[in-house]
């Protein structure tokens, strides 16, 4: 379906596009066998919602870092997922636990990933939706990288947060771009679809600007 589509009405309903996409998801049936590393011991601990599991096929993987070479290490609770006119445009994800902190900085460097979308708040009626995986002073070390937040901009419906990102073993840098959106429900989808199709614009817009080659990250809490 279209961006475009997404606001519109379903012909003789009251249900937008967006409405109808999102029931689709909760109608996918799952097989335990496409979810082998998902599925082990060692990663368990770090799915938040015990139902919601990246396919084998495409889970993204990790070169494991400091723990390379241990069971689990490449894993994060994580798939690719084809765009409309690129493979892999995407990667999809699960709202960071405090225990995979590290392995979602690693994430986004491996694969060049310098845009996050996070679709959900840190907190929802008094539970935890997501870890507060960035900094928001001073720069904070994650496992071999070293995030330094920028700047931040408070928009209407979203805020934009901007961090160098330094590899400490080669001493690389770049800048990653996170957008929150800050009127998506947990539950449901928002009431307008205006202001999300505009929120998605402002992403693609930034994509273009400065030349973003790796997939753009989406996550809300428990990576649906």
């Amino acid at each position: 379906m279209h961006i475009q589509q997404l606001s519109q009405m379903d012909a003789g309903t009251t249900v937008t596009g967006m409405e109808l996409e999102f029931k689709k998801l909760t109608l996918v049936k799952s097989e335990f066998c496409r979810f082998v590393s998902a599925s082990l011991p060692v990663n368990k601990p770090k799915t938040r919602l015990v139902h919601l599991l990246p396919y084998e096929n495409t889970r993204v993987c990790l070169s494991g870092g400091s723990s390379r070479g241990l069971e689990g290490s490449d894993y994060i609770n994580a798939n690719f997922i084809d765009g409309y006119r690129q493979r892999g445009a995407y990667i999809a994800t699960q709202g960071p636990l405090q225990i995979t902190t590290d392995d979602f900085w690693r994430m986004l460097w491996e694969h060049n990933s310098t845009i996050v979308v996070m679709l959900t708040k840190l907190h929802e009626l008094g539970r935890e939706k997501c870890y507060q995986y960035w900094p928001s002073e001073r720069s904070v070390r994650y496992d071999t990288f070293v995030v330094e937040p920028i700047t931040e901009y408070n928009m209407p419906q979203y805020i934009l947060r901007e961090f160098k990102v330094t590899d400490t073993i080669d001493n690389g840098s770049r800048t990653v771009r996170q957008f929150q959106f800050t009127d998506w429900p947990e539950q449901g989808v928002p009431k307008s679809a205006e202001g999300f199709i505009d929120f998605i614009g402002q992403v693609h817009k930034t994509k273009e600007q400065f030349g973003q080659e790796g997939p753009i990250t989406v996550h809300c809490s428990g990576g649906v």
